[in-house]
């Protein structure tokens, strides 16, 4: 399971399967998620994060748009851009405790029209769009509110930029230094903006409203430093990319980079290319001055006479000429001329304005949908302009909003209108009977919010009911979900109670059963090691005389095959030869009761030689004892027969109980195995079983003294 970064307090977000929304346990915040299938993308997620979070906004930025070049499907990815070019940052609201949105980049731009967040209301599903949706208008909204403040706040002609603290709390020398140019500037009539000054009237209050202000309106941005970290500090580096940004877009504004006391290869690489000031030098504040002088008009005009007041007419004439021939640039090039004579002239500014947006009159301006009230040349205009001035142009922008509100109101239907038309899709559903009442009286809008929520109840209700019957506590879970987002109708409250009741008991139950198997086995397993260990000492105590046994009784059956296997027929036909005339002999006797004669002695050894002869010959024939010698062997050695058989058989009774104790071990050992198996598997079950508990217990409570 990959862990992602909360946006707002920076604790670990775990990512759930397909599940786009998050609340952070630590501070609260539901918040959207990017999708976890891939670790490289939450790494980068969270690397970004982290430099957001540091006020890092270009940083950030540029790992956001990374990520949504490699996943450019992901929705999260260019919600963080937005947040990035509006530096939004979450603080602790005293009041309620919850983390709120504060702007460190505002723009004349709502965040709810911006290119980025179109794309981030595209890839959105049906579970993040609302979110997106809320936040951006709360952005909004604080932005909109920056934008009242700094509408009043009269323009400057120099933005003065440095870091005015150490990491001690103490004046840093770019302060200093800054001062001083600011000291030399405001007697020549210059209005600066200088944090330090500039600022110091407005404590208790934000601050971007009027730094946003006056990097507006600034012709000229001083960056000063004196260290390669003082440049690159969250907030002055903040405040010159952001003027950088404007000035690509308005070549009247210039950066002057102004450094002393190190090397100006040590300034940022954004700097390159632009004039900057080694302020260490004899007379560098003087040099500065007139540099400035040069890029801006003499800040203490004369009155304007009747000569210039003709100039500025003869020069709004041709500017006029100009739009009606459609040449806009030479329209502009004049307009600046008679605005560099007169400033403050209304209607050089409003002419400026329509020339700017390729507009021949007022009425062309009415039909026009671009931006052009957050344009500095509309300020101007508006703030210079008389009364009736002042009205045609809050009626432009007026006519503009409204045939703008018309047109995402019909969208917001058009859009509603298609997904109401996903009769299977819960999420669709309930998205598009929102949308409806958002657009409330707008033609059957009313009607068709409340029949998409009662076909939302209705899927949602039939989804929750196929679900309550499944074995699987994930199944029984989301059906709780489902009940619980429809409680009004039919009996979805009923139904909720009963299965949270009910899957509360089973989940509790099976837990129980399972923890006693597990005991159960751990106990069996106990007992089988104590058993293998015991037969094992069993075994090792017989191991000792084992190989003597062992020795023994091959010895006794080597015996054995050389006496009844090998020799008995030379044996046999020894003792055959040797014993026959004796026992012929006794025999006579004492069939006769008398001792043989001569004769009789002769035949008996005649007889004996033939029998002899006659069993060498069929030994010799058969490979085998004869049959004589067979049977006097036998004979002869039965006792010795019996007995090394009886100790054969005891040594081997010996051995064989060894080998029994062996595989008994063995077969023990099999069973222990299986049964540490087994725990194993009672073990994870249990923990699942835990974990979805936790989930259920969190998510669906259990009625009062039901939770285990």
């Amino acid at each position: 399971m990959a862990i992602c970064k909360c946006k707002m307090c920076g604790g670990d977000l775990l990512l759930n399967g397909p599940n786009r929304v998050a609340e952070c346990e630590y501070c609260g915040t539901r918040q959207t998620v990017p999708g976890a299938d891939s670790e490289k993308k939450v790494t980068l997620f969270n690397r970004a994060n982290r430099l957001r979070v540091g006020s890092e906004f270009d940083r950030a930025a540029a790992l956001y748009e990374q990520l949504a070049a490699e996943f450019p499907e992901e929705a999260e990815a260019y919600w963080g851009v937005c947040l990035c070019n509006y530096g939004i940052e979450y603080v602790d609201d005293p009041a309620t405790g919850k983390k709120i949105p504060t702007c460190h980049r505002a723009g004349f731009t709502k965040l709810t029209e911006d290119e980025n967040f179109r794309l981030v209301m595209k890839y959105a599903d049906a579970q993040t769009g609302p979110v997106y949706l809320a936040q951006a208008k709360e952005i909004d909204r604080i932005n909109a509110d920056i934008l009242s403040v700094s509408k009043n706040e009269k323009p400057y002609d120099v933005f003065i930029c440095c870091k005015e603290t150490d990491e001690y709390g103490s004046r840093t020398p770019d302060s200093v230094l800054a001062q001083e140019i600011y000291d030399a500037l405001t007697p020549k009539g210059y209005k600066v903006f200088f944090s330090r000054i500039s600022l110091e009237d407005k404590l208790g209050v934000q601050f971007e409203p009027y730094i946003f202000a006056a990097l507006n309106s600034a012709r000229i941005m001083l960056a000063v430093g004196t260290k390669y970290e003082h440049f690159h500090a969250v907030w002055v580096k903040n405040e010159w990319s952001r003027f950088l940004r404007l000035a690509a877009k308005d070549k009247t504004k210039h950066l002057i980079p102004c450094y002393r006391d190190m090397d100006p290869y040590d300034m940022p690489d954004e700097f390159k290319g632009l004039q900057a000031q080694d302020m260490g030098k004899l007379g560098a504040v003087q040099d500065l001055r007139r540099g400035v002088e040069k890029l801006l008009p003499k800040a203490e005009q004369p009155r304007e006479t009747a000569a210039v007041a003709v100039t500025v007419d003869s020069l709004l004439r041709r500017a006029s000429i100009f739009m009606s021939n459609g040449d806009w640039p030479n329209a502009c090039a004049y307009c600046n001329k008679a605005l560099d004579i007169s400033p403050e002239n209304a209607r050089a500014n409003e002419l400026l304005l329509l020339a700017e947006n390729g507009c021949t009159d007022m009425d062309a301006l009415y039909k026009l949908d671009t931006e052009y009230d957050r344009t500095s040349a509309f300020q101007n205009a508006y703030r210079f302009a008389d009364m009736e001035g002042k009205r045609r142009l809050d009626t432009a922008v007026l006519q503009r909003n409204e045939r703008r509100a018309a047109k995402k109101k019909e969208d917001l239907y058009i859009r509603a209108s298609a997904l109401s038309t996903n009769k299977n899709a819960p999420g669709s559903l309930r998205e598009a009977a929102e949308y409806f009442r958002q657009l409330g009286d707008y033609r059957d809008s009313r009607q068709r919010s409340e029949a998409a929520m009662a076909e939302y109840c209705a899927l949602v209700y039939a989804n929750a009911a196929r679900l309550m019957g499944s074995p699987q506590i994930a199944d029984r879970i989301r059906a709780l979900d489902l009940l619980r987002q429809i409680p009004e109708y039919r009996d979805a409250s009923r139904l909720y109670g009963e299965l949270l009741q009910s899957t509360h008991r089973e989940q509790e139950k099976e837990i129980a059963r399972t923890d006693r198997e597990l005991k159960d086995a751990m106990q069996t397993r106990a007992a089988l090691s104590e058993q293998i260990e015991r037969k094992r000492k069993s075994l090792a105590a017989a191991g000792a005389s084992y190989p003597v046994k062992l020795q023994k009784r091959d010895r006794c059956r080597n015996k054995y095959e050389n006496i009844f296997r090998r020799r008995i027929g030379s044996w046999g036909a020894l003792l055959f030869f040797v014993l026959s005339p004796p026992v012929a002999a006794i025999v006579i006797r004492i069939v006769q009761n008398d001792a043989p004669t001569s004769e009789q002695w002769m035949y008996i050894f005649i007889g004996d030689v033939v029998i002899s002869i006659i069993d060498a010959i069929v030994r010799s024939a058969t490979k085998g004892p004869g049959i004589a010698a067979r049977l006097t062997g036998n004979l002869f050695f039965w006792p010795l027969r019996l007995l090394l058989k009886a100790r054969i058989k005891k040594y081997e009774r010996d051995a064989g109980a060894y080998g029994r104790i062996d595989d008994e071990i063995r077969k023990d050992t099999a069973s222990w195995q299986m049964t540490g198996t087994k725990i194993q598997t009672l073990r994870q079950r249990l923990r699942a079983l835990n974990g979805e508990h936790d989930t259920l217990c969190r998510r669906h409570p259990a009625p009062s003294g039901e939770n285990r």
